[in-house]
């Protein structure tokens, strides 16, 4: 099926279009050394403070480790403990500052308890490093990939891999 119809189809869609778009922010963080009873306080009084910010944690480990950093495009695999994905999501337009302020009062209030990466798939246009954050040591060979397969940068975005 088309594309739309996809979004359509699995938004719940039986005709017309179901797909509901509502402003959010995502940021995320790679764990990799534990971030004890402190990192955690922090963690969870921002969440109780604001009350407007979900938070999911995606373990880490197992499989993923045993593949080289620098086998694919993600670096972030041994040891990586976990990932924190932040979000935040409303309706009403007028929210958005504030929403926006509580996501960076969270994500300040954890930088001392992890890694400075990021994962890509949240694209997150507040990182001042994204792309180290996003590939760390694996960014070079990924500038020289994107200048060999795409030297006229038709597949960009604000944070892509840039050209070497």
């Amino acid at each position: 099926m088309p594309f739309s119809a996809s979004i359509n189809y699995f938004a719940g869609g039986a005709s017309g279009w179901a797909y509901q778009s509502a402003p959010m922010k995502g940021k995320s963080d790679f764990i990799t050394s534990p971030i004890g009873d402190s990192g955690l306080t922090a963690l969870m009084n921002e969440i109780d403070a604001k009350k407007t910010v979900y938070v999911i944690c995606d373990a880490y480990g197992g499989a993923i480790a045993d593949v080289a950093a620098d086998a694919t495009a993600f670096a972030h695999r041994k040891g990586t403990l976990f990932s924190i994905q932040y979000g935040s999501q409303w309706s009403n337009a007028a929210d958005t500052p504030q929403r926006l302020a509580d996501m960076r009062d969270l994500y300040t209030a954890m930088r001392a308890y992890v890694s400075g990466g990021a994962y890509v798939n949240y694209c997150d246009l507040d990182l001042a490093d994204w792309q180290t954050a996003y590939w760390g040591a694996n960014l070079l060979r990924l500038k020289q990939i994107k200048s060999a397969f795409d030297p006229g940068n038709v597949f960009r975005h604000a944070q892509s891999v840039p050209l070497a």
